[in-house]
């Protein structure tokens, strides 16, 4: 494809993530910064990815520095077969020769490393090693007894050096970031939403062409909460300027920067949510984030399944339904909504994502349409 479109965005972030899929970081860094030269809207987070795969490769090599510099013996056997090196060494561990086995396990990661090998081959060793290395230490709760005198495996330096795996580990998911903890941010669980929003006019706002280039700016502001779901753009005059809440699915990261009072990601399988919380929540971006309470509502707390609901339910569907299942807002409008009639108004990187066929907007319609007080031209009211 690229010998064709060397100008291609597209192509040049798909190459990069088959790349850094096979382990081959240094042509995905590569890759990565081709995309970031061609566009000017960072939508997809690559400026971080790419960031976190340079520091991840950094500290991966400063703990292999580190594990050569402190067993010296290590050098003779990183120029042999790396697996029969490893197998080798292996094979002392379970004899309960932990020095030699030391040297063999540390002398292949050494040898892998200086071969190029794919980096989840490479993490999977050190991983290995450090299980052992812990088990032969006698560390709590890793089912060994200790074996030799602790010398450089004592727990001083495997605290070194688990710590230099897990931060390659985390800034390789997700980036660098100043606080990895999210400092200041509470969870929020349904019933915490729900007194949020108690007695409080909302007004959900939607992607759309009519929001775009309408004016109703200073109307949408004057509501108590704001809603916005993932992609928003935002010009003042046309969409308001203030967001309360951000509804996104888990999958995109775009506007996880922006600050607002309230965060909920929707995603339908637990693990996967898990792992976007992980990796795209910004520290100090909101001062709440939903709870596993608040993660699918159409199916979690309704109890709506696929043979009543069969369509995957979009984040604004997600979102209506929940407050009007609460049904504690004296006022509930949506602005904008046509069901993408008049096109997408989004954010630019966002602009170039189709409208997804996996949702049913026909029956997401009719659903608010049976609900509907009053719709005009921009406004449905549901209270």
């Amino acid at each position: 494809m690229l010998t064709q479109r060397r100008r291609s965005r597209a192509a040049w972030r798909l190459r990069a993530r088959v790349l850094e899929a096979m382990g081959a970081e240094a042509d995905a860094v590569e890759a990565y910064e081709r995309y970031l030269d061609l566009t000017d809207d960072d939508g997809f987070g690559i400026a971080a990815r790419t960031a976190g795969l340079r520091a991840g490769a950094e500290r991966q090599g400063e703990l292999l520095r580190m594990l050569e510099r402190d067993c010296p013996e290590a050098a003779g056997f990183a120029g042999g077969p790396v697996t029969d090196t490893w197998a080798e060494g292996l094979a002392l561990h379970a004899r309960g020769d932990w020095n030699r086995a030391r040297s063999r396990l540390i002398g292949a990661l050494l040898a892998q490393d200086r071969s190029g090998a794919p980096v989840p081959e490479i993490q999977e060793a050190l991983a290995q090693y450090l299980g052992l290395a812990l088990e032969a230490g006698g560390a709590p709760g890793s089912g060994g007894a200790p074996r030799t005198a602790p010398g450089n495996d004592g727990p001083r330096h495997l605290t070194e050096l688990i710590a230099l795996y897990a931060g390659q580990r985390r800034t390789r998911m997700r980036g660098p970031v100043a606080d990895p903890t999210f400092g200041g941010v509470e969870w929020s669980t349904l019933g915490e939403f729900r007194n949020h929003i108690a007695g409080k006019s909302i007004c959900l706002i939607a992607n759309s062409q009519r929001v775009g280039t309408g004016s109703m700016g200073a109307e949408i502001d004057a509501y108590d909460l704001v809603v916005r779901f993932n992609s928003y753009r935002i010009d003042p005059a046309a969409t308001g300027s203030r967001t309360d809440i951000h509804a996104t699915i888990h999958k995109h990261g775009f506007n996880w920067d922006r600050k607002v009072h309230t965060r909920l990601v929707f995603g339908g399988i637990s693990g996967d949510w898990k792992h976007s919380l992980r990796t795209r929540l910004v520290p100090g971006a909101q001062q709440y984030l939903g709870d596993e309470s608040l993660r699918w509502p159409l199916r979690d707390i309704g109890k709506v399944g696929t043979d009543v609901w069969p369509a995957i339910p979009t984040s604004g569907f997600n979102m209506l339904w929940l407050l009007d299942h609460l049904d504690v807002s004296p006022q509930l409008d949506l602005i904008g909504f046509d069901f993408y009639e008049s096109g997408a108004y989004r954010l630019p990187a966002a602009m170039k994502m189709p409208i997804t066929s996996v949702h049913e907007y026909t029956s997401e319609k009719a659903w608010v349409m049976e609900r509907a007080q009053s719709v005009t031209d921009t406004r449905i009211r549901l209270r």
